[in-house]
């Protein structure tokens, strides 16, 4: 008798964690998987007839998405929000009502999104954000003035290197209506983004002055920098 109620509950135990790793009420997900900043596909039930898009609310892990497209047929498509890596949840709420629930695995960013603000020769974090793609760091050296920047893990790896146009240098040019076109003065503060590899464990973003025409391509043109400052990021 006593073997038997073992096996009874062994059984039950892998039923119930059979029926864990199930989607709950029917919904479903694809991927099952996704960095923040990626898009991901969830369907529930109620989804049958015409939704508006603001009726939809997602949340991963009670954090709310951002819900880009509502179909009928193939579900609600949203952006996955910043959220620590790990094993979370996926619900769907139509109307305020919860209308399913699915199990989601958060994977770590590749790239950060960076919002920046420069004054002087001063630049600070603003937002950082992941980012589930990559633009190729440029190493094209600009007209004018550029900006360089160095992103290096927490060890003081370099993990990327690149350079963008000077945000307060250079000369900018207005166009009138009529045609004509005169110089106006550069900026006394900035804003601007750059996205760049995610440093594993975070790390710090330094920025240089780069004069114009500068290869940063060889040690000469790196050690001509002029440093200005760095910014802290996350991993």
């Amino acid at each position: 008798m006593g073997r038997h109620l073992w096996i009874l509950g062994a059984g039950l135990l892998v039923l119930a964690a059979a029926a864990a790793c199930r989607p709950r009420g029917g919904s479903e997900i694809a991927p099952a998987e996704a960095a923040p900043g990626a898009t991901a596909v969830v369907r529930v039930p109620g989804l049958e007839g015409p939704v508006q898009p603001g009726a939809v609310e997602v949340t991963v892990g009670g954090r709310v998405a951002t819900v880009l497209r509502v179909q009928a047929s193939a579900g609600v498509e949203f952006l996955v929000p910043e959220h620590e890596v790990g094993e979370t949840e996926v619900a769907v709420r139509l109307g305020g009502r919860l209308a399913g629930r699915v199990p989601f695995r958060v994977l770590p960013s590749p790239a950060r999104q960076l919002v920046l603000s420069m004054t002087g020769e001063r630049v600070t974090l603003v937002a950082s954000r992941g980012a589930a793609g990559l633009d190729r760091p440029s190493r094209e050296t600009p007209v004018g003035p550029g900006l360089a920047y160095d992103v290096l893990d927490a060890r003081g790896r370099l993990v990327a290197t690149g350079i963008l146009p000077h945000p307060l240098r250079g000369r900018r040019e207005l166009f009138e209506p009529e045609g004509r076109m005169h110089g106006v003065a550069a900026p006394a503060a900035a804003t601007f983004t750059l996205r760049i590899p995610a440093p594993p464990g975070g790390g710090v973003v330094r920025f240089y002055e780069s004069a114009p025409g500068a290869d940063l391509a060889t040690e000469a043109g790196r050690a001509a920098r002029k440093f200005l400052s760095e910014v802290k990021v996350g991993g």
